[in-house]
């Protein structure tokens, strides 16, 4: 496993593909890599932190509030996550590779990203929610979609 603290006192930044879906479409899974830097605090609102939970798994998510401590979600996901601690941040992102093309967070473009995506959060549980039950209930109703 990678020590990301380590890689970052020593090199100052670690970049890094990473593995899993929950920040998609800002990044996609192995395909993508991020930059990671030492943490500044506060953090603000829409950094983009690696972190650790209490059960060892590292996550990199987006603070979407600070409220006693940081309120974090996937870009991908709905659910919030409470209580980040700064002591549970190990990096904060300064920017991405998409296709070899280096995008900084200080981007216009990708800060409009931010606060749009940001603002759509609620309307991702019910876009997920209609999707799984709408099929259910497809399937009861014995309506079968076209598989093309």
């Amino acid at each position: 496993m990678t020590d990301f603290a380590g890689v970052i006192a020593k090199y100052g930044k670690y970049v890094g593909a990473p593995d899993g879906r929950s920040m998609q479409p800002m990044l996609r899974s192995r395909r993508d890599a991020v930059v990671l830097v030492a943490p500044h605090f506060p953090l603000k609102k829409y950094d983009v932190i690696l972190y650790r939970r209490a059960s060892g798994q590292y996550v990199l998510h987006r603070v979407i509030s600070v409220k006693n401590g940081y309120v974090i979600c996937g870009d991908r996901l709905w659910r919030k996550e409470y209580g980040i601690r700064d002591e549970n941040v190990i990096g904060v992102a300064e920017g991405f590779f998409r296709d070899k093309k280096y995008v900084p967070c200080t981007n216009r473009g990708y800060q409009l990203y931010c606060r749009v995506w940001c603002a759509l959060r609620p309307m991702r549980s019910l876009v997920f929610h209609l999707k799984v039950y709408g099929k259910a209930l497809l399937r009861k109703l014995g309506i079968h979609g076209n598989k093309d």
